[in-house]
């Protein structure tokens, strides 16, 4: 199964890309409320790389603008509010997550019908709040999915773990690009990346340890990029704007993931998207890394 790619370079045509998913309110450690969320990031983020056009489908929630938190982006609002809620603690063994309140799904009919030509797409759900259907809505489209809040579940009392990959069959459908990390494989991790391999191109992110790419039938490693870090809050959806802007743009996987990896590493040296980078920033240190666009080990391939 091929990939969908468009013509970039046909200047004709706009770079479009459409993200899609519920800009929630991150509970901080002292209570306030502040915007987040995997569209969130990721469209600040593919904003600031320039060169394209962002345009995101939400809903408004009652504890945050979400037109305002989305500006610099074009944003349709559509029906009713949303309560969603994160909190996050980190802890020894890891990062623990609370979520609280609720959203409608975000389907077909809540995209305004001049938004359904984009040039990419990106499925960025938080909380299984976007429609598994919307993975072959858009056919002409790079489509790819971030598809971390389709295995998220919570029990009773709101803590975050992982759950049945739900959707797979129909999430198989799609000619694009599935991302998810490591983390939210969960603990069954060879049959997590067992799964992965049944798309054309799968990313696992890894944190600090970078990625793996599954491109043509092998998983390839993706190096981590050296960063001072302050904050990783976002760092997976920095990638995986990053990573569908650099594919669309036909870098190639192996070249997508290395800038995706390098822009997720300038991400984390500061707070919140007033440290995203862009594209001259990403550019810079793919050439001054040592693991920079063409190390003798990049794209290695790694058995499982």
């Amino acid at each position: 199964m091929a990939v969908i790619l468009v013509d970039a370079a046909d200047s004709t045509r706009p770079l479009l890309l459409l993200v899609m998913g519920q800009v929630v309110a991150d509970e901080q450690p002292n209570g306030t409320l502040v915007p987040g969320g995997a569209a969130f990031y990721a469209a600040h983020a593919a904003a600031r790389l320039g060169g394209w056009r962002v345009r995101a489908v939400t809903r408004p929630h009652t504890h945050i603008d979400v037109q305002e938190a989305l500006s610099g982006v074009e944003c349709h609002l559509t029906g009713p509010p949303a309560t969603t809620k994160f909190s996050h603690q980190p802890t020894a063994a890891g990062r623990v997550s609370r979520w609280a309140g609720r959203t409608r799904c975000i389907a077909l009919e809540d995209i305004p019908v001049e938004w359904r030509t984009p040039t990419a797409v990106l499925l960025a759900p938080v909380c299984q709040e976007v429609d598994l259907s919307l993975i072959t809505a858009f056919p002409t489209a790079l489509t790819c999915a971030a598809a971390q809040g389709w295995v998220r579940r919570r029990d009773a009392a709101g803590l975050v773990h992982t759950g049945p990959w739900r959707g797979l069959q129909t999430l198989l459908r799609m000619k694009g690009v599935v991302l998810i990390s490591e983390e939210d494989l969960g603990q069954d991790l060879e049959t997590g990346m067992g799964r992965l391999e049944r798309f054309p191109v799968a990313v696992m992110t890894r944190g600090a340890r970078g990625a793996l790419l599954w491109s043509k039938g092998r998983w390839q490693r993706v190096f981590p990029f050296a960063a001072a870090a302050v904050d990783e809050t976002g760092a997976g959806d920095v990638f995986a704007a990053a990573f569908i802007c650099a594919l669309a743009e036909h870098g190639g996987p192996l070249r997508a993931a290395q800038f995706a990896s390098a822009a997720a590493s300038l991400a984390i040296e500061g707070r919140d998207i007033a440290a995203l980078p862009g594209r001259p920033a990403v550019e810079e240190r793919l050439r001054s890394d040592a693991h920079g666009p063409t190390p003798a080990d990049a794209g290695e391939t790694v058995e499982r």
